[in-house]
């Protein structure tokens, strides 16, 4: 039986699509809204977000969004980083 993929995207209305962190998590190219999000992230946010990754058995990610992930989620205690930590990564590559 195939897997059902279900895309979870950040996109601010002006077509930036970036990860919920925060200030300078990824900054390239001077991009000035590194962290866009991390202002508005709330309770509600994490509820959202965990009723999301509940159901999630993996995560298909680009190598630079594996690369910030894989560099910090380690470091994130056990009950917090162990859904995510835990959770199989696939990544595509050029």
């Amino acid at each position: 039986m195939a897997s059902k993929l279900v895309v979870a995207a950040f996109l601010s209305l002006d077509g930036i699509m970036q990860a919920p962190g925060g200030p300078g998590e990824d900054d390239d190219h001077n991009f000035p809204y590194s962290g866009w999000l991390a202002p508005h992230v709330d309770e509600g946010f994490g509820e959202i977000m965990g009723g999301v990754f509940a159901e999630t058995t993996g995560m298909l990610l680009g190598h630079r969004s594996y690369d910030i992930l894989s560099s910090h989620w380690p470091h994130v205690p056990d009950e917090e980083g162990a859904w995510i930590n835990n959770m199989p990564k696939y990544v595509a590559t050029r």
